[in-house]
This record gives structure tokens, sequence and C-alpha cells, in this order.
């Protein structure tokens, strides 16, 4: 069975994700972050069993061997450009599913541009952006590739990087979607 993998438990988005992992019994959930001591009070509080872990996400490495390839990773800790990259490294490392709140374009670049070949080789999904607001577009988006099938897709030449849709290359000066 899969685990769960919290970092940011301790900030807003990660006590409302953890307070909904309260209702399922079955789940199997892991705290990482910088506090053992924090993170046992908010487990304690919410009533969900879980493991901890002491990581600082900041230091390069930390995560390594901590993250497993079954596992789901789901990162609310911010900001995502200085904080964000270990835990989205050691998922792709891991080839583990990966989730983030992040709505920094610059560090969504980043993720797929340089994530992206780890990623493919490990198996790993990397959804960034999975904040509330931003589902409605994952969703859509989703929806209408598959309608619109494969003959939409290529990959990026100038990296290994996961398939980019032809319509909503983003630009690498302006960041915004070329449409």
């Amino acid at each position: 069975m899969s685990r769960t993998v919290l970092l940011g438990a301790t900030g807003y988005m990660g006590a409302r994700i953890l307070g909904a992992l309260a209702g399922d019994q079955r789940a199997s959930v892991l705290l990482l972050g910088r506090s053992a001591t924090r993170l046992r009070e908010v487990s304690g509080a919410s009533s969900v069993d879980c493991e901890i872990a002491e990581a600082d996400v900041s230091v390069p490495g930390a995560l390594d061997g901590l993250l497993r390839g079954d596992d789901v990773v789901v990162s609310t800790v911010g900001p995502f450009l200085r904080l964000g990259r270990e835990a989205a490294r050691a998922a792709a490392k891991a080839g583990a599913v990966y989730l983030d709140s992040t709505g920094v374009p610059p560090f969504i670049e980043w993720m797929s541009r340089t994530l992206g070949s780890s990623a493919v080789d490990t198996g790993a999904l990397l959804v960034p952006a999975f904040g509330y607001d931003f589902v409605p577009g994952h969703v859509a988006a989703a929806s209408a590739l598959d309608e619109a099938g494969p003959r939409r897709w290529r990959r990026r030449s100038d990296t290994s990087s996961p398939r980019v849709c032809r319509a909503h290359r983003v630009s690498r000066r302006s960041r915004r979607c070329g449409n």
C-alpha cells in the first residue's frame, strides 16, 4: 500500500491536508519537516497515526533514502523556488508520485526542464501546481488532451522532458502560454 508523505504539515495547507487524511483509517502517513517536536504536535492534534522524520529541505540530498517508489509525496513547503526543489528532486529520483500547491511559474518550469528526464526514467509522476485553485484547470486540460488525441502532442526538442502540447508551449522569455 502506498504511503502519503506530507511536507509542510505545520502550515495552513499542510494542516488541512493532514486533517483530510484523518478520515481514512487505512492511510499510512509520514510527516517530514525540520522539527520532529512540531510534527508530533500536529500529528497528535489531527488524530492521524503518523511516522515522523526530521529533514531539512534546504539541504541537498536531505530526503535521499527517505522516499520510496510507491510514495505519494505532497508538498506545501514554500517558498517553492527556495524550499521546493529538494522534495521534487527526491520524488523524481525515487519514482514517486509528487503533488504540490505551488503556483510559481519559474518553479514549474524548473521542475519540467530539470526533473523531466529523471521522472521518465524512474516512472515518477510530477504534478506541480495542484493547489485547490489549480485543480479545475488540470482536470480540464487532461480532458481536452484526451479528446485531442496523440497527434496534438510532441516531445520538446530541447530537453527530454515529458510531452508538451503544441498549442500551449511556454515561452522561455515570458513564461506565458504562446497562444
